[in-house]
């Protein structure tokens, strides 16, 4: 899938929503989102799908580099990372078929 970049953001009232909806569609397919202030309520911002999954797939990947980053801050992880790596220059590891008992 290719990235969905949102090309602008533009505030409508609702009552312009209501009343151009077929342009606001065409305008949300095209990549551009649309948000409308709620007098009530946070506002909404309408986006096409693909640039909705593909948020959704950005975040879920910075949550899991935000994850590793962390993790790597820990100093025991850090110096098992460390002895790993050094093992692996020495030789010392194993193939995914013998790690796992099945090949890949």
């Amino acid at each position: 899938m290719t990235e969905a970049a949102i090309l602008q953001d533009e505030i409508l009232s609702a009552s312009t929503v209501r009343k151009r909806f077929a342009e606001t569609l065409n305008k949300v397919a095209r990549g551009n989102a649309v948000t409308v202030p709620r007098q009530e309520g946070p506002s909404v911002t309408m986006v096409s799908r693909d640039s909705y999954i593909d948020l959704v797939r950005q975040n879920a990947e910075l949550l899991e580099l935000l994850e590793v980053c962390r993790a790597l801050h820990n100093p025991q992880i850090r110096k098992e990372v460390k002895e790993a790596e050094k093992g692996i220059e020495r030789g010392d590891w194993l193939s995914f078929e013998e790690a796992f008992g099945e090949s890949l």
